[in-house]
């Protein structure tokens, strides 16, 4: 009898799950070295790197997280969390903490292309030209983003990789940011510390995963504040004026890699309370990009093989505001576009664009907020600037966006982000730090450096205020010049 197919493809099956092994990354810490000085991209193996000559002047410190999530080596992430604080105590203009959670293929190590040289650079460019007189650390959080190193199984990991951030932001994470807030929450009526806290694709995932019940916790517990504060909404807010706690100065999940259906909750609760204050600060912000491939295609094919072939999904049915608090419509969200879908590339849930102005045609050129002449920022009002005529035939529904809500999710052009890892660019950065100063200047103008204010208000009607398009324009600006002079620098 010949053999059947399945045999003759048995050597091909035994040699592809020994080559599979032989190139698997292993799940073990990558950063054992004690704390080292270094210089530009040397060091390798050091928890944490001392950074501090004439071109760069940070600290760069790493907690790593098992398949599990739970934390590698509990004692590093203690010294970790301790040398934060004694920084604190002593930086007398206080710390500026950027902590970021890398992505899918990507891990702590040093290896070419990993997002480790890359938040490098990010932080010697921070720390020479942006850091206000603070002391600049950042943290990178680690964890088994790259399993093998073996095309194409490399790009086969998506689902248990995808498991693997989820089980890192349940565990260890959620613990870190925390406590990491803890400290840096000191003088924060005066803008005294900078806590900014950033993850991509997964790594984004990975940060929903741990700052989902703070978050929830905060928009449920969220205070009524004096009406005066919603002055400019008033026929929006019968129900009240709110305000929630802060954490952190400012969260940032770019091109995330995270299902809809993950914020959807988070979502329907600010849509519920509807009105919030003038002062109210921006919890989170999630930008995306129309050329970010990978989550606008890959994933909704890999969630659709992982999730939806093999759960029972529904149409959820929700009450949302039609313009005032007095009308309310009917509206329907299909789970499977919620599962298939991230939140970002998610249409009912946007609450802006960001688009090269000299692309936009003169009616959507007249919506814009900025006086850039590159990128346009146009914000939905209620349910309008928000949703194409193609994308209101697959998406009939939106959230209405009030003014002031404690959540920002942006959608941008190639201009923004070309592509899904084009993280680490001026548009990105302008739009970073632009935010960051947005919600210290929400607390006090205290801390915040007389050149950043000048150069991030705008006056009206007699009026001097905050304006985030023009504050935007200017640390673009500054961001240009500091790339290519990073780019003449390293030739």
């Amino acid at each position: 009898m010949k053999p059947t197919l399945p045999r003759l493809l048995w050597p091909f099956a035994i040699a592809a799950i020994l080559l599979m092994s032989s190139a698997c990354t292993s799940n073990s810490l990558y950063r054992t070295d004690a704390p080292q000085d270094c210089q530009g991209n040397t060091c390798d193996k050091a928890f944490i790197e001392h950074h501090h000559n004439a071109d760069e002047n940070y600290d760069l410190a790493f907690v790593e997280f098992s398949e599990r999530g739970n934390v590698f080596d509990r004692g590093k992430m203690e010294e970790v969390i301790k040398y934060v604080d004694q920084q604190e105590q002593n930086a007398p203009n206080g710390i500026m903490l950027i902590l970021f959670t890398h992505g899918w293929q990507n891990d702590a190590s040093k290896r070419p292309g990993n997002n480790v040289h890359n938040f490098r650079n990010m932080l010697k460019m921070v720390s020479t030209q942006f850091s206000a007189g603070k002391k600049v650390i950042g943290v990178y959080v680690g964890w088994r983003g790259l399993s093998t190193k073996v095309y194409p199984f490399k790009l086969l990991t998506y689902w248990d990789r995808k498991n693997a951030a989820r089980q890192a932001g349940n565990g260890g994470v959620s613990e870190l940011l925390l406590r990491l807030n803890e400290i840096t929450k000191r003088g924060y009526g005066q803008n005294h510390n900078t806590f900014i806290m950033t993850g991509h694709s997964f790594g984004a995932a990975v940060m929903l995963e741990a700052l989902k019940d703070p978050l929830l916790e905060r928009i449920v517990s969220a205070k009524k504040v004096d009406p005066a504060e919603c002055s400019d909404i008033k026929a929006d807010c019968a129900s009240g004026c709110y305000k929630t706690e802060p954490f952190g100065d400012a969260t940032f999940l770019i091109n995330p890699a995270v299902e809809a259906n993950e914020f959807m909750q988070i979502k329907e609760l600010i849509a519920e309370k509807r009105c919030f204050a003038k002062s109210q600060p921006k919890l989170l912000h999630i930008i995306s990009s129309d050329r970010d491939l990978p989550t606008r295609f890959a994933f909704t094919g890999g969630q659709f093989i992982g999730v939806s072939l093999h759960e029972a999904e529904t149409t959820l049915e929700r009450n949302l505001y039609d313009g005032d608090s007095s009308r309310q419509i009917k509206a329907h969200f299909p789970e499977l576009g919620l599962d298939t879908t991230t939140v970002g590339n998610y249409p009912p849930f946007r609450t802006g664009h960001t688009f090269d102005a000299s692309k936009l045609s003169p009616a959507e050129r007249a919506k814009c907020s900025s006086d850039s002449a590159n990128q346009c920022y146009i914000p939905c009002e209620g349910t309008t600037n928000c949703l194409t005529a193609q994308e209101k035939q697959n998406f009939p529904y939106h959230f209405p966006v009030a003014p002031h809500e404690p959540v920002s999710i942006i959608y941008g052009d190639r201009d923004f982000m070309n592509g899904h890892s084009d993280i680490f660019n001026h548009e990105v950065m302008g739009y970073v730090a632009a935010a960051v100063v947005e919600n210290q200047y929400k607390k006090t103008t205290q801390g915040i450096l007389p050149e950043i204010q000048a150069n991030c208000t705008k006056t009206k009607a007699g009026q001097t205020g905050f304006d985030f398009t023009t504050c935007r324009s200017y640390f673009n600006e500054r961001y240009t010049e500091s790339f290519k002079q990073q780019k003449a620098d390293s030739k």
